[in-house]
C-alpha cells in the first residue's frame, strides 16, 4: 500500500495542485510535512476559484467541523493562507458571486509577482455597490501590474457600469498616438494601456466595460488575440492593431450579450483591414437568436472569416442562400459549427426527401469551402450525403455527427455527383452503420464514429466554453 508520507514535497505539490483552494488549506492544516507541500510552487502555479462552489463548500466544513469555530475566523485563516501562497500564483481564474470573493480577490493579488494570466468572470446579480467593489478591485489590479500577458475578462452581472465608479475612473485620459483619434471621452477607458503593450498578447472583454471607451486598446500593439462583442467593432482600432500583430479577432454574442447591432465596419473597411493585416483571421462565435448573426450586419464579403459557431436556443432551418452566403468565405473558412438546441431531440419527420432536407446546401458549403478542417450541423443527413461530403472535401479532420441525425439512404440525384467513381462509392457503402463507419475512416484518415448526443455536446461544450 502506497505511503505519502514518502512521496517528495515537489511531487505532493503537484498532487495539491489539482486540488480546490479550500482543500488546498485544509490539508495544510494536517501535519508540518503537508503544509509545507501545500505551499510548493506546483500548488500554486495555476488556481482556479468559483465564488459559488467556494460558498457551498465553506458552508459544508462548517457544518462538518467537530469543534466550535465562527465562520468570521475560518474566513479568515482562509484568507490568510491565501496571502502566503499569492506570491506564486502565475495563472488565476476567478469567479465573483459575493463579497467575500472580493476581499479573496484582493489577498491572491496582494503579492502577485509571478502573475502572467488571469481570467475574470462576473457571475452575480448584485448591488451597485459591490458591482463598484469588483470593478475597483479590477482596476487596482492593472494599475499596479503591467507585465500580464493573458487577460479574459466576463461581466454577465445585471447592472450597468457603476456611475460613481465612471465618475472617478484614472483612466480617462491618455497619450494621443498620432494620425488616430484617441481624444478625452465622456466614457472612461478600459484599465489597460501603454504601460501593458510590452506583454500583454491576449485580451479577452466579452461582455465587459460596457460603458467604456476602448481606445487604450490602440496602444497595445504586440496583442495577437483580442476577443470583443459585436458592438465594440472599430475600424481605425482594427486597422492599427492588424498592422502591427494581432492575427485573431474574436467576435462573440453569447447569451449574455444584450446589445449586438453593429454595421460599423463596412465591406470597404475590412478590405483596408486586411490589406493592413494580412494574417488576421476573424472567429465569429453566436449562441442568440438574432437574425443578423445570419445576415450581412455583420458578415462582408472581404471579412478573413476563419470559422463560425452557432450554438442558439431555438431551431431554425437554414435559409436557402446559406451556402452562397458561406461561399464568399471559400479561401479562409476552417471551422463551421452549429451545434444548437443541446436538450432538444430534433424531430425528422420532414426529412424523408433530399431536397426536403438540407445536404445539398452543407454538401455545396464543403465542395466550395476546401480550407474545412471542422465542421458540424445541426440538420438530419443521410448517410449518402455525410460520405460525399467527405469525399468532396479531404481536409476535414473533424466531422461531427450525431447518430440520431443520420438517415441511412441514398436519394442524391445524380447530377449532384461530380463523377461516376464518387457516385458509386456512395452507393456501395451507405446502406448500414458498420459501412459507413468503415468508409468514412478510409476518406477521413482517421477513426470515425458517430457520436451519441452526450458526448456529442461534451466535446463540443468543452472546445467552445471559453466563448460562455
Amino acid at each position: 500500500m502506497a505511503d505519502w508520507t514518502c512521496l517528495p514535497e515537489v511531487v505532493l505539490g503537484k498532487v495539491l495542485s489539482y486540488l480546490e483552494i479550500l482543500d488546498k488549506f485544509c490539508i495544510s492544516k494536517t501535519c508540518r510535512s503537508w503544509e509545507c507541500a501545500a505551499f510548493r510552487p506546483e500548488a500554486w502555479a495555476n488556481v482556479h476559484i468559483s465564488g459559488e462552489k467556494l460558498f457551498l463548500q465553506i458552508t459544508c466544513n462548517m457544518m462538518c467541523l467537530d469543534e466550535m469555530i465562527s465562520e468570521q475566523k475560518f474566513s479568515s485563516e482562509l484568507l490568510f493562507f491565501v496571502q502566503k501562497g499569492s506570491h506564486l500564483i502565475k495563472n488565476l481564474n476567478i469567479t465573483f458571486c459575493r463579497q467575500f470573493d472580493i476581499e479573496l480577490f484582493k489577498q491572491l493579488t496582494s503579492d502577485c509577482q509571478y502573475l502572467t494570466s488571469i481570467q475574470l468572470s462576473i457571475w452575480s446579480n448584485t448591488k451597485e455597490k459591490l458591482d463598484m467593489m469588483i470593478h475597483d478591485c479590477i482596476n487596482n489590479l492593472f494599475i499596479k501590474k503591467k507585465d500580464i500577458k493573458v487577460v479574459r475578462i466576463y461581466d454577465v452581472s445585471s447592472g450597468a457600469f457603476p456611475k460613481k465608479l465612471t465618475d472617478q475612473s484614472p483612466f480617462l485620459d491618455g497619450d494621443v498616438i498620432p494620425g488616430l483619434n484617441v481624444s478625452k471621452s465622456k466614457y472612461p477607458t478600459i484599465p489597460f494601456g501603454a504601460s501593458h503593450a510590452q506583454h500583454l498578447k491576449e485580451l479577452w472583454i466579452v461582455n465587459s466595460f460596457k460603458l467604456h471607451s476602448l481606445r487604450n486598446i490602440l496602444y497595445l500593439v504586440n496583442l495577437t488575440e483580442l476577443a470583443i462583442n459585436p458592438q465594440h467593432l472599430n475600424h481605425s482600432l482594427l486597422v492599427h492593431l492588424a498592422s502591427y500583430s494581432l492575427t485573431d479577432l474574436f467576435i462573440v454574442a453569447n447569451e449574455n450579450t444584450r446589445e449586438f447591432y453593429n454595421e460599423a465596419i463596412n465591406d470597404i473597411q475590412w478590405k483596408d483591414i486586411r490589406r493592413n493585416g494580412p494574417t488576421l483571421r476573424v472567429h465569429c462565435y453566436f449562441s442568440c437568436t438574432h437574425e443578423w448573426a445570419e445576415k450581412d450586419v455583420i458578415f462582408k464579403p472581404s471579412m478573413p472569416l476563419a470559422s463560425l459557431v452557432y450554438r442558439k436556443n431555438v431551431w431554425l432551418r437554414y435559409p436557402c442562400f446559406i451556402s452562397d452566403f458561406m461561399s464568399a468565405y471559400c479561401e479562409t473558412l476552417e471551422e463551421f459549427v452549429d451545434y444548437s438546441l443541446s436538450e432538444l431531440t430534433y424531430q425528422q419527420g420532414y426529412a424523408k426527401s433530399f431536397l426536403s432536407r438540407m445536404d445539398n446546401w452543407v454538401i455545396n458549403i464543403a465542395r466550395n469551402c476546401q480550407k474545412l478542417k471542422w465542421l458540424t450541423v445541426k440538420e438530419p443527413l443521410s448517410s449518402a450525403s455525410l460520405i460525399l461530403i467527405a469525399c468532396l472535401n479531404r481536409n476535414i479532420r473533424r466531422f461531427l455527427v450525431r447518430d440520431d441525425m443520420i438517415i441511412y439512404t441514398n436519394d442524391i440525384p445524380d447530377d449532384v455527383f461530380p463523377d461516376e467513381v464518387i457516385r458509386k462509392t456512395v452507393t456501395l457503402f451507405h446502406e448500414t452503420p458498420e459501412k459507413l463507419n468503415e468508409k468514412m475512416s478510409e476518406i477521413l484518415n482517421t477513426r470515425w464514429t458517430p457520436l451519441s448526443r452526450s458526448n456529442y455536446f461534451a466535446i463540443l461544450n468543452n472546445k467552445y466554453k471559453k466563448f460562455k
